[in-house]
């Protein structure tokens, strides 16, 4: 990966508020780099010879629902929960005061666009490694080979160069449901807010078997922020801000806050939907963003500190806590390193 400098970087941002601009570094960074205009048919292929070569792999222990939250621009430091001072974050927080999450205070996403970044979250793929992420073990794979039934859920596209990586790992569930095909390129305007996914959740839980994995891919926190939350969550504004920002950066930033409230309530919803069942949730986000903390710049695919510095999060039921207590310490150790 090409790291550019500041001068460059700031740049860029500017001159991706312009749409067509815009367009044209996403569509650079989407299908020119990375091995992103691979078809989706050579993928495939790619992950049958994987899956085939790790047959033999066995599972010690097999928890009975396994989610993985994949969360979209939300960068940890806007999160009460890792000490921002608005409470944006209350249910998470409620969850960590009563022992049923672990939050990890120091990780980074592999890179700053969902792509580059799923290309090697939810692939055995690295930076150190030549080949190309198709060829690796993709998650869904590995769980199938372990017994476990598979759903894909997603308020996201399911089409076109900004899915290439998801669309690949999807295609490989038991169950997939994705609520649009299409929307905005640039600010995804079409999408429904991620409360949508939660009636679907659960009558997918209904239909799958004894052990399952599920990947929630969230909308999150995806400019334009205003369009990721319903009018109830609209709590923060311009005025909750005391810092140097001008005034169109306030609202858009308390724009930002509350779409953080309103992730808050569905990763809480979905903890709902499997709290009187075993059950580990995972969730982090894809990359972080920028909010003009440094030079005014607002966005990702950029390299910033803010674009890096993600949530991630361990939520364990009383009855997974129950069940794997040896499970639940390792991962209260790990945060710490």
């Amino acid at each position: 990966m090409r790291i550019s400098s500041n001068k460059a970087d700031r740049a860029i941002s500017k001159l991706s508020e312009h749409i067509l601009i815009n367009y044209a570094f996403v569509l650079k960074k989407y299908l020119l780099d990375d091995n992103f205009l691979a078809s989706n048919k050579q993928i495939l292929k790619d992950y049958d010879i994987s899956k085939a070569a790790n047959q033999n792999i066995k599972a010690e222990q097999k928890v009975a629902n396994v989610v993985f939250v994949i969360g979209e621009s939300l960068q940890r430091n806007e999160m009460s929960l890792y000490g921002f001072g608005l409470p944006t974050t209350p249910n998470l927080m409620a969850l960590k005061q009563s022992g049923n999450a672990i939050i990890y205070t120091d990780t980074t996403a592999p890179d700053t666009y969902t792509n580059g970044s799923l290309s090697k979250v939810l692939n055995f793929s690295n930076y150190e490694s030549k080949e190309p992420w198709s060829k690796s073990l993709n998650i869904v794979d590995m769980f199938s080979l372990v017994g476990y039934k598979t759903a894909w859920i997603s308020n996201q596209s399911n089409i076109g160069g900004y899915s290439t990586t998801q669309k690949s790992v999807a295609d490989r569930s038991d169950i997939t449901f994705f609520t649009q095909k299409f929307a905005s390129a640039t600010n995804y305007a079409g999408r429904e807010t991620d409360g949508i996914l939660l009636p679907e959740i659960s009558k997918i839980k209904q239909n799958l078997g004894e052990s399952n994995f599920y990947i929630i891919h969230l909308m999150g926190n995806h400019f334009k922020y205003d369009l990721r939350y319903p009018k109830d969550f609209a709590k923060f504004t311009a005025n909750d801000l005391q810092n140097k920002m001008n005034p169109g950066q306030k609202e858009s930033f308390a724009w930002y806050l509350n779409s953080v409230l309103y992730n808050d309530y569905v990763i809480n919803e979905i903890y709902k939907i499997f709290k009187d069942d075993e059950a580990l949730i995972v969730y982090l986000s894809d990359h972080g963003e920028a909010l003009f903390e440094i030079d005014g710049i607002r966005g990702h695919g950029m390299i910033n500190r803010f674009v890096l510095e993600i949530p991630l999060i361990f939520i364990g039921t009383d009855k997974f806590k129950a069940k794997y207590p040896q499970i639940w310490q390792k991962l209260e150790v790990a945060k710490d390193y």
